[in-house]
């Protein structure tokens, strides 16, 4: 909507243990394990967001099988998120994100925390996206 041609890249694509904090969001029991995403969003070839997604191994058992719309994905499985929770705060760019953004070391970012439920309110995605602020910005409407 903004002009530019959007893609995405691969960084990882995993399974592994789920942290305390990710169990929580998703409602998994100790020892649970996790399908691990990562992907840097880009425009025009720039890299605009650094996204991190993990999602319960019985609704992504092999991430790899992933190409390209986890959502179009999810709902071709019956898994398709039809609400979300998002905590949106700014944060400061870590040397890691920094040079995942191509951003200097400090410059704010926007973080959104989104956890997905499907249509049985299961929780089926927690995210976590840090985007850039000199290409995004959010505006919500209230009612």
């Amino acid at each position: 909507e903004r002009g530019y041609t959007p893609s995405s890249q691969w960084i990882n694509r995993t399974v592994r243990a789920a942290t305390v904090h990710e169990r929580d969001a998703l409602a998994l029991p100790p020892g649970g394990r996790v399908a691990h995403l990562e992907r840097l969003r880009l425009a025009d070839g720039v890299p605009m967001a650094y996204e991190v997604s993990v999602l319960p191994v019985a609704v992504l058992p092999r991430p790899q099988a992933l190409e390209d719309s986890l959502y179009a994905w999810l709902g071709e499985r019956g898994h398709a998120p039809v609400r979300g929770s998002q905590h949106i705060r700014a944060c400061n760019a870590d040397v890691p994100t920094a040079q995942l953004l191509q951003v200097a070391v400090g410059m704010a970012l926007l973080q959104v925390i989104r956890t997905a439920f499907d249509a049985d309110d299961l929780p089926v995605e927690f995210t976590q996206t840090y985007f850039r602020s000199d290409y995004y910005d959010f505006v919500a409407e209230l009612k």
